[in-house]
C-alpha cells in the first residue's frame, strides 16, 4: 500500500512559531489518504483509507465549535466521492471516465472512536495511537471504505476539504473564564492522486471467464455420497477471497454427462457467494461429479486471469428396484388385509361390512362436516352484531325502546308513555329526561319531521305525562303513542344511519 501524504503546510512551519491564522490553521492539521499502489483494473474492489492527524494543544486550546450539536473533534471533512462516482463511457471529444460505488457503509468503529462530521452527515471515526511530529504531539483518527472500480479511464475524484474554526484573539472574563473574541473559519485542502482505472485484458481471457476480479478460492461439496437414480440432490459451491461477490453474473455450471440441473439459489455472506444446484442423476454410469473450475481476473502483479478447480466427488447412483415397485403396485391393489401386516392387531377384516354401512356412516359425516362452518358462521354473526352495537348506540337504543312500546301497548298495561318517551330521546340522541321540554317541537322540526307531526307529537308526550301526575292516564288509548312512534319512524327512515 502507498501512503498519499497530504502535508498542508509547507516545510518552513515546522520549526518556528506560525505568524498568521492561516499558518496556524496549516500548522494544525494534516491529511493522508492509503489506495493500493499498483495498476488497478475495472471491477476491481480497493480500500481507501483517510487519515486526519490533528495538533492536541491547538485543537484543545483555539479550536471554537463548528456546529451547535456535541461532537468529539469539531471539524467537518467534506469528501466529494465518499458516496460514489458515476462513470462515463466519453464520446469523440471527451476520453471516457471511471467511477467509484461503495461497496461497504464504513469499518466497523470500537466504542471509543470519535464523533466528526463527514459531508453533512456525524460519522465515528476510528481512533489511532498519537504521533509526535517535530516536538508536537497530533492526534489521529481514520475512515475506512471499500469502493467498487466502475468503467475505465481517468477517476475524476476531487480534492478533499478539512473546514475548522480557529480563534485568535481572547479576553478574560470573570464569570466565563477565557473568551474567544476573533475566529476565522480555515478550510485546508488534500489534492487526490491521479488514478487510472484499465479495462480487463482482451489477451488470454477464457472462454468461461466469470466476470469475477480479486484474489478467489472455491469449495465444491455435497452432503450426499450415494443417490437414488432420477432423485433430486443439492450440491453447493462456494466461492470467497479479496474482490467484489456482487458485480459478476449469476455462476453458471457447464454440461455435465449423466447429470441433469434443476435451477439455482444463491446468496451473498460477507466477503463470499454461496450456490446451491439442484441436480438429478440420470445415468447409472456416472461414477462421480466432475471437476468444476471457476475463472476470475487476478489483479494483483503480475496481473492475469487465472483458475480454481475442484477435486473430484466420488458419488454411487443406486438403481430403481423394479422389483420393489411391484411389490407396492400389487400391495395397491389387493382388497383383503393380512393380519399383522396391514393390520397390526390382527383384526378382522372388514370389508364386505363397507357397503352395509355406508348409509349410517354418510348419514353421520355430513353433520360433522357442516358443524366447524355452523359454529364459523354463527361466531361472525355474534362478532358482526357486537360491532354494529358498538358503532350505532342510538339506533339500537331506539330499537329497544320501540319494541319495549309494542309489549306495553299490546299487553295495556304499565307507563308506555315512558317508552314513547326514552324512543324519542334515542332519536334525538339525548337523555331521556331531556325531551320533556317546551322546545321539544323544534327538535323534532331538526330531525327531519314536519311541522305538523313534530307538534302532534310533543303534545301527545307533554299530555300523557301530565296526566300521569293528574290521574288521567288510565282513560287514554295508549295505540296513540304507538301510532304517532310509527310516523316519527316512518318521517326519519331517509335521514337516519343504519348499521347495515
Amino acid at each position: 500500500m502507498l501512503a498519499v501524504c497530504g502535508w498542508l503546510c509547507s516545510l518552513a512551519l515546522w520549526g518556528q512559531e506560525p505568524s498568521t491564522a492561516a499558518e496556524l490553521g496549516q500548522a494544525a492539521a494534516r491529511l493522508e489518504v492509503e489506495i493500493p499502489q499498483r495498476k488497478l483494473y475495472q471491477g476491481e474492489r480497493i480500500p481507501v483509507s483517510i487519515r486526519l492527524l490533528y495538533d492536541r494543544e491547538i485543537f484543545q486550546n483555539q479550536v471554537q465549535p463548528l456546529f451547535r450539536r456535541s461532537l468529539d473533534l469539531q471539524v467537518q471533512l467534506l469528501i466529494p466521492w465518499w458516496e460514489g462516482l458515476e462513470s462515463s463511457e466519453g464520446n469523440p471529444s471527451e476520453l471516457p471516465q471511471a467511477g467509484l460505488l461503495p461497496e461497504t457503509e464504513a469499518s466497523p468503529v470500537p466504542d471509543r472512536g470519535l464523533r466528526m462530521v463527514v459531508n453533512d452527515a456525524v460519522w465515528q471515526a476510528e481512533v489511532f495511537a498519537d504521533q509526535i511530529l517535530d516536538g508536537r504531539r497530533f492526534g489521529q483518527i481514520g475512515l475506512n471504505r471499500t469502493f467498487l472500480l466502475q468503467g475505465e479511464g481517468e477517476l475524476p475524484w476531487q480534492a478533499l476539504q478539512l473546514r475548522f474554526s480557529l480563534a485568535t484573539e481572547f479576553e478574560e472574563s470573570f464569570l466565563h473564564g477565557k473568551i474567544a473574541t476573533v475566529t476565522e473559519t480555515i478550510q485546508l485542502e488534500h489534492a487526490m492522486p491521479p488514478l487510472t482505472v484499465w479495462a480487463l485484458p482482451e489477451a488470454g481471457r477464457p472462454k468461461d471467464f466469470s466476470g469475477a476480479v480479486g484474489q478467489m478460492q472455491m469449495k465444491v461439496w455435497t452432503e450426499e455420497r450415494s443417490v437414488v437414480l432420477g432423485t433430486t440432490f443439492s450440491l453447493w459451491v462456494e466461492i470467497s477471497g479479496q474482490g467484489s461477490m456482487t458485480s459478476w453474473p449469476p455462476m453458471e455450471l457447464p454440461e455435465m454427462a449423466g447429470f441433469h440441473q434443476f435451477g439455482r439459489l444463491q446468496s451473498h455472506p460477507p466477503d463470499r457467494r454461496l450456490i446451491r444446484f439442484e441436480l438429478a442423476a440420470i445415468s447409472l454410469d456416472v461414477e462421480e461429479i466432475p471437476p468444476i473450475s471457476f475463472a476470475y481476473f487476478d489483479p494483483t502483479p503480475p496481473a492475469s486471469y487465472r483458475r480454481v478447480q475442484s477435486p473430484a466427488i466420488p458419488l454411487r447412483i443406486i438403481p430403481v428396484d423394479p422389483h420393489r415397485d411391484q411389490v407396492a403396485t400389487d400391495f395397491a391393489e389387493r382388497k383383503s388385509s393380512i393380519p399383522g401386516w396391514e393390520n397390526l392387531f390382527d383384526l378382522k377384516d372388514r370389508s364386505q361390512e363397507e357397503t352395509a354401512g355406508s348409509k349410517s356412516t354418510s348419514f353421520w359425516e355430513w353433520p360433522a362436516l357442516a358443524l366447524p362452518w355452523m359454529l364459523g358462521l354463527t361466531l361472525h354473526r355474534a362478532l358482526t352484531a357486537r360491532e354494529r352495537r358498538r358503532r350505532y348506540p342510538e339506533w339500537f337504543r331506539a330499537r329497544r325502546a320501540f319494541s319495549r312500546l309494542q309489549k306495553a301497548v299490546a299487553r295495556s298495561q304499565g307507563e308506555p308513555h315512558r317508552h314513547f318517551q326514552s324512543y324519542l330521546a334515542a332519536k334525538l340522541r339525548v337523555p331521556d329526561a331531556a325531551v320533556l321540554s317546551q322546545d321539544l317541537h323544534q327538535q323534532l322540526e331538526q330531525a327531519g319531521l314536519s311541522k305538523a307531526l313534530a307538534e302532534e307529537v310533543a303534545a301527545c308526550l307533554l299530555q300523557w305525562t301530565a296526566g300521569r301526575y293528574g290521574g288521567e292516564i288510565s282513560h287514554r288509548n295508549s295505540k296513540v303513542l304507538l301510532a304517532l312512534a310509527e310516523k316519527v319512524e316512518e318521517a326519519m327512515a331517509e335521514t337516519e344511519s343504519k348499521p347495515w
